[in-house]
């Protein structure tokens, strides 16, 4: 989906506001990957997150990996003794859902030459913003050597 200058700026504005709100995202872009011309009313975003960071605010654990973690789920890369794997990931939907509402408050409120708009139809006279989605999300910390991930590994079994 193409989007011409001004809209990048819409985005760009709606990313800083976010990083506010949330200070865990460190980088919200388009995910070129996903907005084609088949999804003609959504935008897929990435967000980039510090993925520690998140789970220090919401006294969660997430786990040192030796590859860079990019997924479209949050859950399953967090653990805690006080909640469940199931309490996990509805709180991570609930979050999810949370960003993806606020991301879409943030947009409507901007001018409209800042944002990208759609016809519900071809023949259509009205417009109406497209969505926002949060899509995939990328740790922005540093992925520990192979060796220290094995130990890691290792050492957790013992307890």
């Amino acid at each position: 989906m193409e989007l011409n200058d001004k809209q990048l700026k819409g985005l760009e504005l709606v990313g800083k506001a976010i990083k506010k709100k949330y200070p865990s995202i460190k980088d919200i872009r388009l995910d070129n990957g996903y907005n084609t011309q088949e999804y003609k009313n959504v935008l897929f975003l990435s967000i980039y997150l510090d993925f520690k960071e998140l789970g220090d605010k919401y006294k969660l654990e997430v786990e040192p990996y030796h590859e860079r973690i990019i997924s479209n789920t949050l859950g399953p890369w967090y653990y805690s003794d006080s909640m469940t794997t199931e309490e996990i990931s509805n709180f991570f939907y609930d979050w999810r859902k949370e960003l993806g509402d606020t991301l879409n408050l943030y947009y409507k409120q901007l001018p409209d030459e800042l944002v990208k708009k759609q016809k519900p139809f071809d023949w259509s006279d009205s417009e109406y913003h497209i969505d926002l989605v949060p899509f995939d999300y990328y740790d922005t910390n540093q992925p520990i050597p192979y060796s220290e991930y094995v130990k890691f590994l290792t050492d957790k079994k013992k307890y």
